[in-house]
């Protein structure tokens, strides 16, 4: 079984982050079934209720991570969660087009 890790960076997305996190974990519980899959949502130091929301959607959903910058670096926010994980597959899903 192959290992993919969807990594999702946001900044200020509070109201389009349960959306996104809705379809794309319904599209992978559907369609993903051969891999070992998991959505991480990197906080790249949003200064609204984004980090709350995606702990919030950790909860409701198995196969959530969450990290978190303080400040908004989002190359390194991206890096931090790349670095020195096992996932076989990555791939980077932005869901600012939400709204």
């Amino acid at each position: 079984m192959f290992s993919l890790e969807i990594v999702i960076p946001v900044l200020n997305e509070e109201k389009a982050l349960p959306v996104c996190i809705d379809q794309l974990f319904q599209f992978c519980e559907k369609n993903m079934q051969s891999y070992d899959w998991k959505i991480t949502i990197a906080d790249n130091g949003s200064t609204d209720n984004t980090y709350s929301v995606a702990a919030d959607l950790r909860k409701q959903y198995s196969k959530i991570d969450v990290s978190r910058m303080t400040k908004k670096r989002p190359r390194k926010s991206l890096k931090a969660r790349m670095d020195g994980k096992p996932s076989r597959y990555r791939c980077i899903y932005g869901c600012g087009s939400i709204y």
